[in-house]
Parts: C-alpha cells; structure tokens; sequence
C-alpha cells in the first residue's frame, strides 16, 4: 500500500437537461461543449466515480481506493462506510439553470428497508 497523500480528483460531469455552462465561469475550468448540470467533486457512486488524478494512485477511481485502503481512506470514524464498502461522501456542484423540482430524502430506517444498501 502507498502511503496516503492529498488526493486531487477528475470531477464526473454530468449533463442533465436542466444544466447550463455556469460551472465553467465559477470553477475556472475547461469544460466539454453543452450542459453541465453536475460537477462531482469527490463521488465513488455506482453512477460516477472520481478519478484520482495525481501521484501514486493516479488514474485509479475512488470506488477502487475505498475497497482497497478500506478505513484507512476514510478514517475511523466512518465505521458506515467500512460495513457497507462505500465511501461515506458525495460532494457536487449544481448549475440549475432552470427551476427545480423539491427533493425529499427518507430518513435511515425508511431508506435501509426499502433502499438496501444504496
């Protein structure tokens, strides 16, 4: 195992039809042509996982970090993330560039029942 470092990440862009190209401008990046809805920042999700993009662990997805460095990654205190194997965050940054629908989580006990493990 390599010792652990400051982590930079390549975000996942995602595009969906309510973006706009604001991240551009307020993130000071490059970004690929059309909408960005998203910028996940720090994400180890089924749908998108960052991309470590520096030293010796670059080009490896924070999903395959987290099942290989486990707590070490994550720290102690995460015990959820260990017992599940994911990495306990989803960091993102939204464009709405148009108005949005409300979104309302269930609490823990309704989402693992129904939700399992995601």
């Amino acid at each position: 195992m390599n010792k652990l470092y400051p982590l930079l990440f390549t975000p996942v862009l995602k595009d969906y039809i309510w973006g706009g190209r604001n991240l551009a401008d307020k993130l000071g990046r490059e970004l690929p042509a059309g909408i960005i809805a998203e910028s996940w920042e720090v994400a180890a999700h089924p749908d998108g996982a960052s991309v470590v993009a520096n030293g010796a662990y670059a080009g490896r997805t924070l999903s395959e970090l987290q099942a290989e460095l486990g707590l070490a990654l994550s720290g102690s205190r995460s015990a959820w993330a260990e017992e599940r194997g994911k990495f306990p965050l989803l960091v993102k940054l939204l464009d709405a560039n148009q108005n949005l629908s409300v979104q309302v989580h269930p609490d823990d006990d309704y989402a693992q029942a129904h939700e399992g493990n995601e």
